[in-house]
């Protein structure tokens, strides 16, 4: 008779330790907490990308749709042959405009918004040497004062390009707002050896974030005819949080690698990367492994890509998660998919992926399954907005018995959009900084109530980039 109250009373003693901490739900959550300094500096990388991509894209931005059949009417026509080379450029066919534009400047030379385009088609065909003398010539000829600041902005975009070594860097800093960041229980419940037990503490609570980013890379041309580079990118992410600081994340991100250009075959990397990730102000995890991907361009609309990774996630007990060494164990990943050019300013890349994720302690332990659409959208003047939506489908090796006799599998989806944009738009020594803004849906669905939750977030970031 006295032995069941006592193990009621000691069941409810572990429960209420168990649940009244906002650390141990988050132990419960790691999984999906530790992901997020990675996807953050994956957003910002896209954006800078996105960026560059839409810059470029200003030179074409005004074509309106000029046919081949309106230049046959009125062949001699050098505005509409100039119209004409910008829709050639819009679709892809960088070469026929090259063709295009050479015919206008043989009838006269002297025309510098088009030989400034000129030298952009020869630049994006890769001819840089001949695209450098094209712009210098330029500079002698009369022309209004943006369009010489047009012309010099490309010679320091050509003469970086040439160089065999290449320095990057930028830094960023912003903040960040979620609804409920330490992913409490939709229920406001949590299973506890099978049983459901209200929370007291560690309910859905919003909070704040400040943000910072920190970046250097290097790239250097090996000197090959086909164009091998060497590259090193060091990275360093912080979210400093201003209610639940045992959510404090730093991470430090090196990679080591080769860029191999397979001709035909398409473009191989190789990789090493490392990353040391410090939570509430201590180690709690240091991943390393070996990457390799492909990238393979089909034609102007359609190219693929694969990814491949295996790494040992070393994890290190800390004050706040004591048994965090039992999630220790092996890593492997495989991405591949494509990119589609729906129009000339819109990609759309779609892509399975397959995660296998060991631990000591299987209960860690879980196989996932990825879907993902992506959506980049080049709007004009430098601005551009991405998409995505992604589905993870997790299945757990073994279950968990402090928490449930049950299987534990999880569907999460993820649906967000940034919005970037370069400040030198609003005012000119701001030209270098980009802004983005993000918003983000996350949605948990689980078989055990602790781990099904929604999240609401909000970020804003601004990045200043220096390149040598």
């Amino acid at each position: 008779m006295n032995s069941i109250p006592a193990k009621l009373i000691s069941l409810l003693i572990s429960a209420s330790v168990s649940l009244g901490s906002p650390i141990s739900v988050l132990a419960q959550n790691l999984d999906e907490e530790i992901q997020k300094p990675a996807i953050a500096t994956s957003t910002q990388d896209d954006a800078l990308e996105a960026a560059d991509e839409a810059e470029e894209h200003r030179a074409v931005e005004d074509n309106d749709g000029v046919t081949y059949a309106d230049v046959l009417k009125d062949p001699d026509n050098i505005d509409l042959n100039y119209r004409w080379a910008k829709t050639q450029v819009a679709n892809g066919d960088i070469k026929g405009a090259s063709i295009t534009l050479e015919r206008i400047l043989m009838v006269d030379p002297a025309l510098p918004k088009i030989r400034l385009f000129y030298g952009i088609v020869l630049y994006r065909l890769g001819n840089l040497q001949e695209a450098l003398r094209e712009l210098e010539a330029i500079l002698a000829l009369p022309m209004t004062s943006s369009l010489k600041n047009e012309v010099k902005a490309y010679i320091a975009r050509i003469k970086k390009k040439m160089r065999s070594t290449n320095w990057t860097a930028s830094t960023g800093i912003g903040f960040q707002y979620d609804t409920n960041h330490a992913a409490s229980p939709a229920t406001g419940r949590r299973l506890f050896a099978g049983i459901p037990i209200t929370l007291l503490t560690g309910q859905r609570q919003e909070d704040f974030s400040y943000l910072f980013l920190l970046g250097m890379g290097v790239e250097h041309d090996l000197g090959t005819q086909a164009g091998h580079k060497l590259f090193a990118n060091l990275n360093y992410y912080r979210a400093e949080q201003i209610l639940l600081n045992t959510l404090d994340v730093q991470v430090y991100h090196w990679n080591l690698g080769a860029k191999l250009n397979g001709g035909r075959y398409g473009q191989f990397k190789i990789s090493t990367p490392f990353d040391h990730l410090r939570l509430s102000e201590e180690t709690y995890l240091r991943t390393y492994g070996l990457r390799l991907e492909w990238d393979r361009t089909l034609n102007n609309k359609l190219s693929l890509f694969t990814q491949l990774q295996g790494s040992k996630h070393d994890y290190v007990k800390t004050t706040d998660i004591p048994t965090a060494t039992q999630r220790t164990g092996d890593h492997y990943r495989i991405d591949y998919g494509l990119h589609y050019n729906l129009r000339p300013n819109q990609r759309l890349t779609a892509g399975l992926g397959f995660t296998s994720q060991n631990a000591r302690v299987e209960s860690n332990a879980y196989d996932r399954h990825k879907i993902q659409l992506k959506h980049a959208w080049l709007l004009g003047k430098s601005r551009f907005l991405l998409s995505g939506v992604t589905l993870h489908l997790d299945k757990y090796r073994e279950p968990d018995t402090a928490i449930s006799p049950r299987d534990r599998e999880d569907t999460t989806f993820r649906v967000g959009s940034t919005f970037g944009m370069p400040l030198g738009a609003v005012w000119a020594p701001l030209k270098d900084v980009l802004w983005t803004f993000t918003y983000e849906y996350f949605h948990a669905g689980s078989s055990l109530i602790n781990y099904a939750y929604t999240n609401n977030k909000v970020s804003t970031l601004f990045t200043y980039r220096w390149e040598s």
